[in-house]
C-alpha cells in the first residue's frame, strides 16, 4: 500500500544520498522486505520488493542522464580533499626499527 511505497521512496532516497550504487545501506532493502514478509503476506513483500528494483533502477537511470548527481560517500569526500591517510601510512611491521623514528609524521 501506501505506506510500503513511502518506505521504498525514503529508503531510495537514503540510499542515494550516502553513495547510490556504492551505498552501504543498499541492505535496508532486504530490511523491509523481510519485515513486510513477517508482519504481512508474501504477496505484499514481493509488491514491495518489485517496487524497490523499480526505485532503485530510476535512481541509476536519473544519475546516469545526469537528472540527479551522484552524491559521494563520506570516504570518497576524505580522499578528495586530500585529507585521508591512504597510501600515507604504514605498519610499524613493515619500518625497519632503525628507521621507525625518520617515518614518524607530525600531523597539523
Amino acid at each position: 500500500g501506501l505506506s510500503q511505497l513511502t518506505a521504498v521512496t525514503l529508503i531510495t532516497a537514503v540510499i542515494h544520498y550516502t553513495g547510490g550504487p556504492t551505498s552501504p545501506v543498499i541492505s535496508l532493502y532486504l530490511v523491509v522486505v523481510a519485515v513486510i514478509g513477517m508482519v504481512s503476506n508474501t504477496a505484499a513483500a514481493v509488491i514491495t520488493a518489485v517496487q524497490m528494483v523499480v526505485a532503485y533502477t530510476v535512481m541509476l537511470v536519473l544519475i546516469y542522464l545526469d537528472v540527479i548527481t551522484l552524491q559521494p560517500t563520506f570516504l570518497q569526500t576524505v580522499h578528495e580533499a586530500g585529507i585521508s591517510v591512504r597510501n600515507k601510512v604504514a605498519s610499524e611491521q613493515d619500518v625497519p626499527l632503525e628507521e621507525l623514528p625518520y617515518r614518524i609524521r607530525q600531523w597539523d
